[in-house]
């Protein structure tokens, strides 16, 4: 377990799959989850989701909070906020609370927001 850290967010314990990782399948966690490689399949969780720049992730995604620095296809339920940061692209619908979408983003998708 490591920790992540930037600018506005900072978390321990957590979990990461490496640069040279590529998972396919279904992944369920409770501590936060920083992806550096590629994944396919589906994510849930009541946790934080962290895409890292350079990463390649093709999944559902639920989850509390997702952080997307890399690239994403398919459609994302987040319970409290999307924040997407300038190197983040999106190929997909977003469903969530709160949404922070940064100067230089690919956002291809329809938003719905939902009361907390």
């Amino acid at each position: 377990m490591e920790k992540y850290k930037n600018k506005e967010y900072e978390f321990d314990n957590v979990s990461i799959l490496k640069e040279d990782t590529e998972f396919n399948g279904d992944m369920t966690f409770t501590n936060p989850v920083l992806i550096h490689g590629k994944y396919k399949g589906t994510i849930n969780s009541d946790s934080v989701l962290i895409i890292s720049k350079g990463a390649s992730v093709k999944a559902e995604v639920n989850s509390r909070l997702l952080i997307l620095e890399g690239v994403l296809k398919g459609d994302i339920n987040v319970l409290e906020k999307v924040d997407i940061l300038p190197s983040g692209k999106l190929f997909g619908n977003i469903t969530t609370a709160k949404l922070k979408i940064a100067d230089g983003v690919i956002f291809e998708g329809t938003c719905k927001m939902i009361k907390k």
